[in-house]
């Protein structure tokens, strides 16, 4: 059984997106960008995020002033649960944030098959995650195939 590569859900400026692993984004401030920031900070073509095949990945393209990961530049970072970047300045700069969204959780117990997979099936959806939150989406995937009485 296939459950497909997961979602990315970020917060920018604000504003959650949902990035689709089939697809690579750009960030910066170039208009053509996926993710466009207005700040002089960031660079034209400042990263990309894509599904690197186990897990999402934020590349900093060669920036000018740097992408940071808890205030250190960096050149590529997996994007986990929880993941916190700022583009151009380790602490002023803009802010991208993974967010895990509750409906992502609720669309994927709706569509599950009858009996619950094993975890190395569901791995794919929650690759990302820490080990507790994996621990609660177990939970849930298995609360919801009780026998009603």
């Amino acid at each position: 059984m296939h459950y497909g590569n997961p979602p990315l859900f970020l917060a920018i400026q604000g504003i959650t997106q949902r990035l689709d692993p089939a697809r690579t984004y750009t960030v910066g401030r170039d208009p053509q960008s996926d993710v466009v920031f207005q700040e002089a900070i960031v660079s034209r073509r400042h990263a990309r995020i894509y599904w690197g095949g186990t897990s999402w990945v934020l590349q900093d393209l060669n920036s000018t002033n740097g992408t940071y990961d808890l205030g250190r530049r960096i050149s590529l970072a997996e994007v986990g649960h929880g993941a916190s970047f700022t583009l151009g300045d380790a602490t002023e700069g803009p802010r991208l944030q993974e967010m895990l969204r509750s409906f992502e959780l609720n669309s994927v117990r709706r569509s599950r098959p009858a009996t619950t997979p094993p975890d190395d099936q569901l791995q794919p959806i929650y690759a990302t995650l820490s080990a507790a939150w994996q621990a609660a989406f177990r939970q849930v995937c298995r609360s919801q195939h009780r026998p009603s009485r």
